[in-house]
């Protein structure tokens, strides 16, 4: 029964077996409550979202201690990911208990079918800040019995930028902000112990999309999978609110559509990480891939080619969304249809049409009205009167100048130029410093 599983992985229908690809979905970087989970194949422990079903069971006999905590199993199928909640009456239904184990026992569960477990034993997240502001996280895991991956360790150098409230952070020159749970390190950075403080973004109605879109960053669910009665919808000038239950709570999402047509459910939820009762604050930060790595060659972990594809997706997204992406492209496609040097105002025209997706002259309209139509995109370039009045013909600051290296090209072409099939490559020597490029 599917209900009886937090995560499915293959699925039958009529007697064909499909693997379940999970959609695109982030975490946060940063939890409270985190549960060690431990590997005794690899020898390996790391730290997990208690919420998340990122682990297995393992089930000791009641009150078990030192060497007697030797787990046994219960679960639906091989390699069954759950949440420690689901772990633990798993457990109580065989009458044992999750525990920090010392070993699974190989007489009931074969050690091929083993990988990361739940234990009983608390875990916390620290950061690690640079002179820049950027962060690494460090795992402080209790009872750590082997080894601990390097990109959770207290030697990680994978930091990453943060958004810290008024540019403001520990570091070396302000003495670690003289923040309590903060110390220096040898290498300049600061360590230091954090706080996750969850809050509603809006406590009442927000007065325009804009104010959604600039103050919540955290995604929800279409309101539309939920049964019918969840949510009531709710419809502003430009904007729609869905009240889980009629209430408007931390559970409210917005649906909000930009002015690049994307489509947002946005959750009334904003999360962020407080250093010394929230002296200095930070938002806590999404990620795609799991940071419970997976080990060569078992691959126990939660790390995926399904979470690296949404990640790159989601990147290239970002880019192509991006506010310098318009005029970037328009200064170089113009430049390729005969205009080095375009003005302002011709980059501007071509940089609207790409950004509202429609170009209009002499009555006709082309485009689709998409973000990034490139038909809009050429005809704003095509028909722009910088590029057809033949006034500027006479400009000698018109038109296009050819970069010198094709210039080069083109004398040796107008020359009858013929490579000489005995000679590997043709060659163009000191070119730099006779044309200033190569």
């Amino acid at each position: 029964n599917e209900c009886d599983v937090d995560t499915v992985r293959v699925v039958e229908v009529e007697g064909q077996y499909y693997e379940y690809v999970r959609p695109a979905c982030v975490e946060q970087a940063f939890y409270e409550g985190g549960k060690k989970v431990a590997d005794t194949r690899k020898n390996l422990n790391t730290c997990a979202n208690n919420r998340l079903p990122y682990a297995m069971e393992a089930c000791c006999q009641r009150g078990a201690t030192g060497s007697k905590k030797v787990a046994t199993r219960n679960y639906i199928y091989d390699g069954e990911r759950m949440t420690f909640d689901t772990a633990g009456k798993k457990c109580a239904a065989i009458g044992r208990e999750l525990c920090d184990f010392r070993k699974i026992d190989s007489r009931v569960s074969p050690t091929f079918k083993t990988g990361y477990h739940w234990t009983t034993a608390e875990c916390s997240i620290e950061v690690k800040i640079d002179q820049r502001g950027y962060v690494s996280m460090i795992y402080i895991i209790d009872n750590k019995r082997g080894a601990q991956a390097l990109h959770i360790s207290e030697g990680n150098l994978n930091y990453f930028k943060v958004y810290w409230e008024n540019d403001e952070f520990p570091n070396t020159s302000n003495n670690c902000g003289n923040a309590e749970g903060c110390v220096a390190l040898s290498g300049g950075e600061c360590q230091c112990k954090i706080a996750l403080t969850d809050g509603m973004g809006f406590s009442s109605k927000p007065s325009s999309a804009n104010d959604i879109l600039s103050t919540l960053v955290v995604g929800a669910m279409n309101p539309q999978v939920f049964d019918e009665d969840m949510f009531i919808r709710q419809e502003e000038h430009d904007f729609i609110i869905h009240l889980m239950n009629g209430v408007f709570d931390s559970n409210t999402i917005f649906e909000v559509t930009d002015d690049m047509s994307r489509t947002f459910f946005l959750k009334n939820v904003r999360s962020k990480i407080d250093i010394d009762g929230g002296k200095y604050s930070f938002r806590n930060a999404p990620h795609f891939m799991s940071m419970i790595s997976d080990t060569w060659p078992s691959s126990i972990g939660e790390t995926t080619r399904r979470d690296a594809e949404y990640e790159t997706e989601a990147v290239l997204d970002h880019y192509f969304y991006h506010s310098n992406v318009a005029p970037f492209l328009c200064i170089r496609l113009i430049q390729r249809f005969g205009i080095s040097n375009p003005s302002p105002r011709y980059i501007g025209t071509c940089a609207k049409s790409f950004h509202d997706g429609l170009f209009t002259s002499g009555g006709h309209s082309y485009g689709s009205g998409a973000y990034g139509d490139l038909s809009a995109v050429i005809a704003s370039i095509a028909l722009d009167r910088e590029a057809r009045n033949p006034v500027l013909d006479s400009d000698p600051a018109s038109g296009s100048l050819r970069e010198p290296i094709l210039k080069v090209i083109g004398l040796m072409r107008a020359l009858g130029f013929e490579h000489d099939d005995r000679i590997g490559t043709t060659q163009l020597y000191g070119m730099n410093g006779k044309i200033g490029q190569m």
